[in-house]
């Protein structure tokens, strides 16, 4: 018997991954700790998910440390995806702090744990060259938005806990992920409107190279890695990939898959090249403007240049028999078109 415990078991990724555990482990074995709140429709659907699954959820609130004496200790397996992935909110503190408070609760934990972990290729948006791919191989400079800088100090927070406590460490970097059920008005749900509705800046031929996943293939390899766990103090890093795309080709396929007439200006590479450079100087003002300017141009950059470019098949090397599904491949669904 294995104690298995959840975080985030509600979210986009993690109502995924629940019911893949589920399969895997048993509800039985399963603690998930839920935010105490939380209150929308995502968290009570997701509640009812685990309620329909018959598994075990604590309410916490992890960044006050609410609850967490009611978390288990000394668990087999930690799948930790609570987070704010919300760019435009400044307050991130769940992502570092939170986790902190998570290890003091939950531990100390032994070589016999296995703690797998969500992170963001936000962390590598600045890095010596910003137009090669990253890999798990790749320097990082400061990130040039709070919430890669919060992520990526997560991520050292649990390196120096598995060094010292002892167990298996295993770190999953997200890039764009799409599929069904993303957040409303966020980056794929606008592209479906903007099929529809054609805004002229649906149409700019975007330079920039992004990495997408879908989040089946995000969920199914957190679930095929919990048994390959690295050695018990150190850690393994992953950053899954199914294709690299500009957003412009993204666009397209958008237009395509839903049956759209699709007419793109193309605007020549020196403006593109102007606009990279601008968002780059804007950087270092940030802490003279609002967060929610900076928010703003730090997204509008990725459109711009290689921030999100991810090129590796460290993950695929591993798994060899297992095919990620690509983009156009899910369009129709996350456009509430197929069953």
């Amino acid at each position: 018997m294995s104690l298995v415990l959840v975080t985030g078991a509600t979210g986009f990724v993690g109502r995924r991954l629940i019911r893949l555990l589920a399969d895997k482990f048993g509800p039985e074995q399963i603690v998930c700790l839920a935010y105490d709140q939380a209150d929308n429709d995502l968290e009570r659907s997701g509640r009812r998910i685990l309620d329909e699954l018959g598994i075990r959820y604590i309410p916490v609130d992890l960044v006050s440390g609410r609850g967490l004496d009611k978390a288990p200790k000394s668990p087999d397996y930690v799948f930790h995806f609570a987070a704010n992935t919300d760019t435009a909110d400044p307050d991130h503190r769940v992502n570092d702090i939170g986790t902190a408070n998570l290890l003091n609760a939950i531990g100390p934990l032994g070589s016999n744990c296995h703690f797998l972990f969500t992170g963001t290729i936000a962390v590598s948006d600045h890095r010596a060259d910003p137009v090669a791919p990253v890999n798990e191989e790749t320097p990082l400079l400061r990130p040039y938005h709070i919430y890669g800088r919060r992520k990526l100090l997560t991520e050292k927070i649990l390196k120096d806990a598995a060094a010292k406590q002892g167990f298996a460490l295993t770190i999953i970097r997200l890039s764009c992920v799409f599929g069904r059920g993303t957040r409303k008005d966020g980056l794929f749900d606008q592209l479906v409107k903007m099929a529809r509705t054609k805004p002229f800046i649906s149409r700019l031929n975007y330079p920039g190279l992004m990495s997408y996943t879908h989040v089946d293939d995000i969920a199914g390899s957190f679930v095929r890695l919990a048994d390959h766990p690295p050695a018990p103090g150190t850690f393994q890093l992953f950053i899954p990939v199914s294709e690299a795309l500009p957003l412009c080709t993204v666009i397209e396929q958008v237009h395509e898959e839903l049956g759209e007439t699709y007419r793109p200006i193309r605007l020549p590479s020196l403006f593109w090249k102007v606009c990279d450079w601008g968002a780059r100087f804007a950087f270092l003002f940030e802490s003279l403007v609002p967060h929610k300017v900076h928010n703003k141009i730090w997204q509008m950059s990725l459109t711009v240049n290689n921030a999100y470019y991810n090129q590796t098949r460290k993950i695929n090397d591993k798994f060899p028999a297992v095919r990620f599904k690509t983009f156009r491949e899910a369009v129709r669904d996350m456009a509430g078109l197929e069953n």
